[in-house]
């Protein structure tokens, strides 16, 4: 996972590989710097926002190739204002409305689009969108 300036390795806390690899922070080594242990918890807090984008993965790596980057444009000034998915594909219709679901994924991927609601509510056509930098971890590609 890229965070902030570096990597970092994330070890979930129930992983068959947790026992490998739970001596790697003890380590006097690069990996047992930048490893992590993620406890259950903290996934269950993030349950919603980790389930959204277990919805919005599959969108990026089989559609990114066919967005245009004159759509990131046009969904990013159409974003002024919180909008909701529903109208942004409408908004950019005739064009295909998976390709457009894509390009908004791939800017909030990208930090570019702000999704409001998607931390705590269901991905859904209703989801509202605005323009505006936000931090959002992303694993680089």
């Amino acid at each position: 996972m890229q965070r902030e300036d570096r990597s970092e390795f994330l070890l979930l806390e129930h992983s068959p590989l947790q026992n490998l690899v739970g001596v790697a922070p003890h380590l006097e080594s690069d990996l047992g710097l930048r490893a992590r242990t993620v406890l259950d918890t903290e996934l269950e807090a993030h349950a919603t926002w980790i389930k959204n984008w277990q919805q919005i993965l599959p969108y990026l790596v089989s559609n990114l190739s066919f967005v245009e980057p004159r759509q990131l444009d046009r969904i990013l000034n159409f974003c002024q204002i919180s909008q909701m998915l529903f109208d942004i594909e409408r908004a950019e219709l005739p064009g295909d409305p998976v390709i457009t679901r894509t390009a908004v994924f791939e800017l909030v991927r990208q930090g570019k689009l702000s999704p409001e609601d998607l931390h705590c509510d269901p991905l859904s056509a209703t989801s509202r969108f605005i323009k505006g930098r936000t931090h959002v971890e992303t694993i680089d590609h």
